[in-house]
């Protein structure tokens, strides 16, 4: 779609290419106000423990919105919340309720036990589960948390822990990911290389709890999440904490992936347990399926004999690097079990590490990939870029800053190509830029592409517009209800500008709402 920004203006018509581009727009979502909305995914329980809290606009957001926005003014809001993602000590157990601080906006599409919550003063986004107060366990578990400080890339971020009269609230950060075992669905195999990208991450945070002598000892392919990342690779997390301390020894998925030593000793929590676990989560992502065969009523009992019994013969395997690693790690003798650090150096990891993209270079390119889009876009977009990637929302304005050379809050043609220049070699720059220029409607000679544009062209689409995100920014928008009210979207999204107004008449027939199926379709169109 081209861009669809109307002229700060009291007259309809517009420039007859971007009329022909409203009028299509219009029509592509117009006729769907009847068509039965989504219901929200909160449960009758939820909405009892939220019962008391009260949603609060985001009247402190920091979206980049002015036109004029100074620079200085965006380094100051960077240093301001750039912690907010990043665990410096222990989560302290607050003696108030998670409802006093969040309102509760859906819950996570891989586990309905957690809800997903908006903080009521910034807008941010997080996740909690509930542990029941009457579980010795979970009291066990809630100290623990007191006492650790967990901070790796690819381990959960616990935030805070709340409570109320029955449970203990644990907060962590957002991480909207699939659990691993979705990728070998109907038996699905996963290539080589990504099964490598996956097993560094996932190695990278073993080693690191194992060098802070903590052994996880309950791992299974649902310990871990994913999402796609920029590069085309992914993004793996460790979202299983509370199994290091709530051990479950008669869980079968455990049983299946536990190592020969172990499996008449379950209580045997060693680091070469968790070696091996990880060693076969891995084959089994690439083999599509575990390597033993079991039916669905197996006992314990047999599980375990068939598991005793079973003999990997990895002689036919081709690539003699990979069948390296898959002995240092599946050997059944624990003593020869390789270690995760020695891991993280394996030939195989090397082999399929990607090739090292700076964040400028991933960000100038969708710069020029990116399709200009209207106001109502542009503000939406930096909205869900600061809500699902910060790390990119944040690196977006630094570069901004960094391009905008004479400090007037635009970026001219000339601080473009400079900007271009330094980190991205790229052919034919000057009439891209020119291009994207003309489309957005901005005067080359004395004008420039001010943030809110440059933070919607660089974000990430790919990664920022799943079905799900989509879904969650409707609720927050709409207050869980069933339309997005003009006003309250303007609110959100901290603009006063007619252009909003105005873009609303070009896409709903009621200026005032948008309902689900108009929403959905904005933010799907700028991926085409």
């Amino acid at each position: 779609m081209g861009v669809c920004q109307a002229k700060k203006q009291n007259q309809k018509p517009a420039l007859p290419q971007k009329a022909q581009i409203e009028a299509k727009f219009k029509t592509e979502i117009s006729g769907t106000q009847d068509v039965l909305l989504r219901r929200s995914n909160i449960s009758p329980q939820e909405k009892k423990i939220f019962c008391d809290s009260i949603f609060s606009p985001n009247t402190e957001g920091n979206i980049v919105t002015s036109r004029q926005r100074n620079p200085i003014s965006v380094l100051k809001i960077q240093n301001n919340i750039s912690g907010l993602h990043t665990c410096t000590a222990s989560p302290i157990l607050e003696t108030t309720s998670a409802s006093k601080k969040y309102t509760i906006i859906g819950q996570h599409s891989s586990n309905y036990q957690i809800s997903i919550l908006q903080n009521n003063k910034t807008g941010k986004l997080v996740q909690m589960e509930n542990f029941q107060k009457s579980n010795p366990d979970n009291e066990k578990y809630i100290s623990w948390l007191q006492k650790v400080v967990l901070d790796h890339p690819n381990i959960l971020r616990i935030i805070e822990i709340f409570q109320d009269r029955i449970n203990y609230q644990v907060v962590s950060e957002h991480f909207h990911g699939n659990c691993l075992s979705d990728l070998i669905i109907g038996q699905a195999k996963v290539s080589k290389s990504l099964v490598s990208q996956i097993y560094e991450q996932i190695i990278s945070a073993m080693q690191y709890l194992h060098s802070r002598n903590i052994v996880h000892g309950n791992l299974t392919l649902k310990s871990f999440q994913y999402i796609q990342s920029s590069n085309g690779g992914v993004i793996v997390k460790l979202v299983n904490l509370k199994g290091i301390i709530l051990r479950e020894e008669d869980n079968l998925e455990i049983i299946k992936l536990l190592p020969p030593e172990c499996l008449y000793h379950q209580n045997l929590f060693t680091k070469e347990r968790d070696i091996w676990t990880v060693g076969l989560i891995g084959y089994t992502l690439k083999k599509g399926q575990l390597p033993y065969n079991f039916s669905t009523n197996n006992t314990q009992q047999f599980l375990i004999t068939i598991i005793k019994d079973h003999k990997f013969n990895f002689s036919k395997k081709k690539d003699l690097v990979f069948k390296n690693f898959l002995e240092s790690t599946l050997a059944k003798d624990p003593q020869h079990r390789v270690d995760f650090e020695t891991l993280l150096k394996h030939q195989f990891i090397k082999n399929h590490r990607i090739k090292k993209i700076t964040q400028q270079e991933i960000l100038l390119t969708n710069f020029i990939s990116n399709k200009p889009c209207c106001t109502i876009q542009q503000l939406l977009l930096g909205y869900f870029g600061q809500e699902f990637n910060w790390e990119e929302y944040i690196a977006i304005q630094k570069l901004f800053s960094e391009a905008d050379t004479n400090m007037d809050g635009l970026l001219s043609k000339q601080e473009l190509i400079k900007i271009f220049s330094h980190y991205k070699k790229t052919e034919d720059i000057e009439n891209k830029i020119q291009e994207i220029f003309q489309q957005l409607e901005v005067n080359t000679k004395d004008g420039g592409i001010d943030s809110t544009q440059f933070m919607s062209l660089a974000l990430t689409r790919s990664t920022l517009l799943t079905q799900q995100n989509i879904e969650t920014c409707f609720q927050i928008f709409s207050y869980n209800k069933q339309e997005i009210q003009l006003k309250g979207l303007k609110r959100h999204l901290q603009c006063e500008t007619a252009d909003i107004k105005y873009e609303f008449s070009q896409i709903t027939d009621d200026l005032n709402t948008l309902n689900w199926q108009q929403f959905e379709s904005i933010m799907k169109i700028l991926l085409e």
